[in-house]
């Protein structure tokens, strides 16, 4: 168990550092940020993403992409778990929890999923 949680710590470590490595990279640090001959500023190396709702759009979905098929992979992971129990207890009480937690991870992935689209949306029709 622990170096799966040395795992997960490094992997939300690099994606903060690549977080805000992206957000540093479209702010403007002296010169352009457009790329121009002008001053030589940064480029903004993601093309369609010129706003902070944009970016937290292609990262939920970038979130989407990435998390949903390691879910599915958690989710056959527990039943193979149930499998290879064959009646022992403690270990169909390990597939048990394993199985919990995996649809807690999921409820919560796609409720946090859902709720950022419900705030955008109540925000566009606030906005107009």
């Amino acid at each position: 168990m622990r170096p799966l949680k040395y795992f997960f710590s490094t992997l939300y470590a690099f994606l903060f550092v690549g977080i805000v490595t992206v957000s540093a990279a479209t702010g403007t640090f002296g010169g352009s940020s457009s790329g121009g001959s002008g001053g030589g500023g940064l480029r903004n190396p993601l093309k369609n993403i010129n706003s902070f709702e944009a970016f937290v759009a292609a990262l939920l979905k970038a979130a989407i992409y990435i998390g949903l098929p390691i879910a599915v992979l958690f989710i056959v992971y527990s039943g193979f778990l149930f499998i290879t129990a064959q009646g022992n207890d403690k270990k169909l009480t390990d597939a048990k929890t394993t199985f919990y937690w995996t649809v807690i991870g999921v409820a919560i992935f796609l409720g946090s999923w859902a709720l950022a689209k419900i705030i955008e949306s109540t925000v566009r029709l606030i906005t107009g």
